[in-house]
């Protein structure tokens, strides 16, 4: 599946959406990106996201609030991110964003800052088998 959210790539491997993040992230592509994430917890009943901000720029102030408020489609725990490429002032905005969505939004942020493709997807497998084991009943 070959998407865009704006000026942004997104693609499927699996179970997992990539979203490779070009230039600013605006409003209109934080609403696309919610829909995005509520079409996806909708089809697998979770969220595996690999965020990739090497090529990221700003994201303003009113695209992240609408990110903060946004409801999230069923279980919140049922999410897991990974961030690649974030250089460190867009670290400390993701750092802050994760926080806000935590205390304003009153949902967990499950994510990790991954130092290549292969540490993104190892954490985001550990996600997908935290979240299988909060999904299944223990026999």
């Amino acid at each position: 599946m070959e998407l865009r959210i704006g000026s942004h790539e997104v693609c499927r491997q699996g179970d997992v959406f990539i979203v490779r993040v070009r230039g600013p992230f605006t409003l209109p592509d934080a609403e696309q990106y919610v829909q995005l994430r509520n079409a996806v917890q909708a089809e697998l009943l979770y969220v595996l996201l690999l965020i990739d901000t090497t090529f990221a720029t700003t994201m303003p102030p009113e695209a992240r609030r609408f990110i903060v408020n946004s409801k999230v489609q069923g279980d919140p725990h049922l999410h897991g991110i990974a961030f690649l490429g974030v250089r460190p002032l867009m670290r400390g905005l993701i750092q802050l964003l994760c926080s806000a969505v935590t205390l304003i939004g009153q949902r967990p942020i499950y994510a990790h800052f991954a130092s290549s493709e292969d540490d993104a997807f190892r954490y985001l497998h550990e996600q997908r088998h935290r979240i299988h084991k909060r999904t299944r009943p223990s026999s």
